[in-house]
């Protein structure tokens, strides 16, 4: 696991199912795999009453590649967490 240089990004490493010419069986390869910490980073200055400070930070990582991405995930969690369990509609399973 890394951090990205310049850009808002944890790079960690998965494994991947691959066939090969080389072996009549799949075998697993590491695959490189990049996950925004923007969220997380908003998300805990949010919580803890920055809202200046998450601003500066989302108006300087505008312009990364992943950055709707990153708000994307912002809202889809903060709507997750205020719904909570008890907004669940009528009649759906409840959550295990």
């Amino acid at each position: 696991v890394s951090l990205g240089r310049g850009s808002p990004l944890v790079v960690g490493m998965t494994q991947r199912l691959a066939f090969t010419a080389c072996t009549s069986e799949p075998c697993f390869e590491p695959a490189p795999r990049a996950q925004p910490i923007l969220p997380c980073l908003l998300r805990h200055l949010l919580h803890r009453g920055n809202a200046g400070v998450a601003k500066r930070v989302a108006r300087g990582a505008a312009q990364h590649p992943h950055f709707s991405h990153s708000l994307e995930w912002l809202l889809f969690s903060g709507l997750d967490r205020h719904a909570g369990p008890s907004a669940a509609p009528a009649g759906s399973p409840p959550a295990a």
